[in-house]
């Protein structure tokens, strides 16, 4: 267990680390973003529960410690008070569940890799807007519903009494959990009522307007992917970074072979040494800049005569030797 908690105290620790160099790059818009946002929740949360785990480690330790000191005096003084360790223990097990909760949302993230996986996230982007507007409406109708079932039943119907209990007892309805008989006992005129119209108003219309407004975007999205190019794959996914780096080491080659070459050519007095403006003028016929001459010059001339030695072009030689065969 403990392997376990050191393994996620350094994945954490390298998180923090490249959510701040990501932070500094795109400073206010990285937070413009739904992952990175959660990236950051996950972060703190976890940053909280560590800290909190090692004092609840080093403060339990402190109160076994005193109780097995007095072992042999009275009861009263063997008592050790482990009633606010356990309120914030009860805090840590929510935290931990919600960050849990959270990093489970992370998965969207690494699985959009064709049209198919990211038809939910689409759908729920383009329909934001309707869905919040409708929210509203449907906002005021429950809340109304609530009120009345409140007055109407709070005095009698034990789901009613208080508004926070109307407000979950409607969803129960909703859901097709109710009391139909409490109801009707506690008014036999205005409780069928209430119940028809509520069943008919948010059941029947409002929630098949929602569902009405996903499944009219969905279709529009499913639309537009079908238009997109072939899916991407894993397996393009893994291919395309192969092809990347394949392509970096041919670079990478190229480059050394050039500058191979440019030593063999260079030393034009045949003095034994390479001066920086004949290694230069050399390397910049094969296209290197001249920030990349100055920094390779200046790793082999150790003097910093401006002149590579022999010794220097033999190091030099044998570290490209070295690199070309990687």
């Amino acid at each position: 267990m403990q392997i376990c908690e050191y393994i996620y105290v350094v994945f954490i620790l390298y998180y923090i680390i490249e959510e701040a160099f990501e932070i500094h790059k795109h400073k206010v818009k990285y937070f413009y973003h739904f992952y990175n946002i959660l990236d950051c929740t996950v972060i703190i949360l976890s940053i909280v529960g560590i800290g909190f785990n090692v004092y609840r480690s080093i403060h339990v330790d402190k109160l076994l410690d005193g109780i097995l000191k007095n072992s042999n005096s009275t009861v009263e003084d063997q008592y050790a008070n482990f009633e606010m360790i356990g309120f914030w223990q009860t805090r840590y097990n929510d935290m931990a569940a919600i960050v849990v909760f959270v990093a489970w949302f992370k998965v969207f993230k690494y699985i959009s890799f064709n049209k198919t996986m990211t038809q939910l996230n689409e759908t729920l982007a383009k329909c934001a807007k309707d869905i919040m507007g409708f929210l509203v409406m449907f906002l005021i109708v429950f809340v109304a519903f609530m009120q009345w079932g409140f007055l109407l039943f709070g005095t009698q119907v034990k789901d009613f009494s208080t508004v926070g209990d109307s407000f979950f007892t409607l969803f129960r309805i909703i859901l097709g959990d109710f009391d139909f008989e409490a109801i009707e006992n506690a008014n036999r005129i205005l409780g069928p009522f209430y119940f028809l119209v509520f069943v008919f108003f948010v059941f029947f219309v409002l929630l098949n307007m929602f569902l009405a407004i996903i499944n009219d975007t969905y279709g529009a999205v499913k639309d537009e992917l079908a238009e997109r190019k072939n899916e991407f794959e894993i397996s393009d996914y893994f291919k395309k970074g192969y092809m990347k780096m394949k392509d970096k080491l041919s670079f990478k080659r190229e480059k050394i072979v050039d500058i191979q070459e440019a030593l063999e050519v260079a030393d034009a007095n045949q003095d034994e040494g390479i001066s920086f403006d004949e290694m230069k003028m050399q390397l910049k016929e094969r296209g290197h800049t001249d920030d990349e001459i100055e920094t390779l010059f200046s790793k082999y001339d150790k003097d910093s005569n401006r002149i590579l030695t022999k010794e220097e072009q033999e190091k030099m030689k044998a570290d490209l030797k070295e690199e070309r065969l990687m």
